[in-house]
C-alpha cells in the first residue's frame, strides 16, 4: 500500500506536472521563434518571457521531486516484501 501510495503521489504531483509545464514551454517557445508573430515584437517578448517563467517552474518543480524521493521510497517499499527464493 505505500509504495502504491508513492508512485501515486510521484506521478500525480510531480512527474505529471513536469511533463506538461516542459511541454508547454516548448511549444512557447517554438511560437516564439516562429514568424506567426514576426511584427508584434512586445507579443514575441511577452510569449519568449512566458516560456522561460514556465522552464523555471519546471526545473523547480523536478527538483522537488528530487528533494521528496517519491520514485526511490518505491522500491524500497517493493524490497522489503521480496522474498528470496531458496534452492
Amino acid at each position: 500500500m505505500a509504495a502504491q501510495y508513492c508512485d501515486a503521489e510521484d506521478l500525480n504531483n510531480y512527474l505529471g506536472p513536469t511533463i506538461a509545464v516542459t511541454g508547454l514551454a516548448s511549444f512557447l517557445g517554438f511560437v516564439a521563434s516562429s514568424s506567426l508573430f514576426a511584427n508584434d515584437l512586445f507579443l514575441r517578448s511577452m510569449i519568449s518571457l512566458a516560456s522561460g517563467f514556465l522552464a523555471v517552474m519546471s526545473t523547480a518543480i523536478v527538483t522537488i521531486r528530487n528533494k521528496t524521493k517519491f520514485d526511490i521510497k518505491v522500491p524500497f517499499f517493493f524490497a522489503q516484501f521480496v522474498v528470496p527464493c531458496k534452492r
